[in-house]
């Protein structure tokens, strides 16, 4: 009896153990910021960063995920990252989102960032070095993917604030040779990278369809990943990556590698950590319902895989889904709009929907008209057409909402998140022509 209780706890401590060594093997820090505060929203980082986390979960790398992300959420986040990165024998940092170089340093812009001072570098952004220090080192591979190099708004407002920065187009060139570091952005640098008209920007799409392949080496990788973007680019893009590495590199299984990845050697020579069979059926169980409609459909994962990435995506998703289940598309024929009564009241009806309180929940919407306060005729013969359709519009007073031109009733299909928003406006557009998704508050 003693003897089988020795080999009980043992077995469990060798198991207890393997989970310590997996946990630390490989960690990663994904981060994907698109709903811009103060600038032009971005369709594609959100999706690009969950898409990506989701892969490199089920490459068996621990993901420390940060989606739409305010300064302080990058900070904390990469404080976190910083604190498990000392145990860790492999790290990787990507980012999809905004960014900039100034005085040829590269700088992460959050969500809420304003650069409307010459000191926003120091309080709204975040260096990229600030991330690199914490990566790499003489025992420990950093790899680091930046799709940073859009077209950026809020860097032409921080020149225009900071004449004497040397703010550049894109991303720069990083000075200096970190041991064990690779560095690879979406373009060559100081060139604009494009976002994408698909779920995910050119290069993020190329990453994903080559980073998790078997049995091939990183750089290997690279090569595959520039020659797909060149050729969806039409050659107008050309991914660009520098590297310090004194070895090989397979994320994924050695090579020679047939069907289920071998176990892969990581930099400290030990087995890095691979998914577990509950993994990859959770990812699989993902890939099958991350675009459907159906919160029902997304509850079953989240409820089958609780506590996984995957699982947490679903219900994040299943909530959305839930909250703008209220506003809907309907297509039908468009119907002409009734004239509206020469003496009707100069204001909006009280109890047509706008209500202070309705209002106030919308943080988007869809602008499917916007007229000055003297001609609230117009506006409401706008909306009825809208209802008609069956899109639910109401009338909304500009002047509660700090993103919205002051001194107009706009006509809105009102929704909670940008997502949703998008959603519509196809729909919104087939109708009305001069539609768009804007940002309320």
């Amino acid at each position: 009896m003693l003897r089988q209780l020795c080999i009980f706890l043992f077995l469990w401590f060798a198991i207890f153990a393997s989970d310590i060594a997996n946990a630390a093997g490989k960690l990663a820090l994904v981060i994907g910021n698109g709903n811009y505060a103060n600038a032009t929203p971005l369709p594609n980082p959100a999706n690009d960063a969950t898409d990506v986390a989701a892969t490199l979960q089920r490459m068996g790398f621990e993901v420390i995920p940060a989606i739409d992300a305010t300064k302080a959420v990058m900070d904390e986040k990469l404080a976190e990252f910083a604190e498990k990165a000392e145990t860790a024998d492999l790290t990787l940092f990507y980012y999809a989102g905004h960014g900039m170089q100034v005085n040829l340093k590269n700088y992460l812009i959050p969500v809420d960032a304003k650069l409307e001072k010459s000191t926003a570098l120091d309080f709204e952004t975040l260096e990229v070095d600030d991330v690199i220090k914490y990566m790499s080192s003489s025992t420990r591979v950093g790899l680091v993917f930046l799709d940073a190099c859009r077209d950026n708004p809020l860097s032409r407002r921080f020149k225009t604030r900071s004449r004497s920065s040397n703010v550049g187009s894109g991303l720069a060139i990083r000075a200096g040779s970190d041991k064990n570091l690779l560095i690879a952005f979406a373009t060559a640098p100081d060139e604009v990278a494009l976002d994408g008209n698909g779920r995910n920007s050119p290069f993020t799409t190329a990453l994903l369809r080559h980073l998790p392949q078997p049995g091939k080496e990183l750089r290997s990788v690279l090569t595959s990943v520039k020659s797909d973007v060149q050729e969806a680019t039409q050659e107008q893009q050309v991914p660009w990556s520098h590297d310090n590495l004194t070895r090989e590199l397979y994320l994924f299984g050695e090579p020679g590698t047939a069907g289920q990845p071998a176990p892969e050697t990581g930099a400290t020579g030990q087995p890095a950590p691979q998914p577990t069979p509950q993994d990859n059926e959770a990812g699989l169980a993902w890939e099958a319902v991350k675009d459907s409609a159906s919160p029902a459909a997304l509850d079953v994962v989240a409820n089958r895989y609780p506590g996984t990435l995957y699982g947490e995506l679903a219900k994040a998703r299943a909530a959305e889904l839930r909250q703008n289940a209220q506003v809907a598309v309907v297509p039908k024929p468009i119907r002409p709009a009734p004239q509206p009564d020469a003496n009707e009241d100069d204001t909006p009806d009280p109890s047509d929907g706008a209500s202070a309180a309705a209002a106030g929940s919308m943080t988007w919407g869809v602008i499917i008209g916007s007229f000055p306060k003297s001609q609230i005729n117009r506006a409401r013969a706008r909306q009825q057409t809208a209802r008609q359709n069956g899109l639910q519009a109401i009338i909304i007073n500009t002047d509660q909402f700090g993103n919205l031109t002051p001194g107009l009733y706009a006509v809105i299909i009102g929704t909670r998140s940008r997502g949703r928003a998008l959603e519509l406006l196809p729909g919104v557009k087939s109708r009305f022509s001069d539609a768009y998704a804007k940002q309320l508050r």
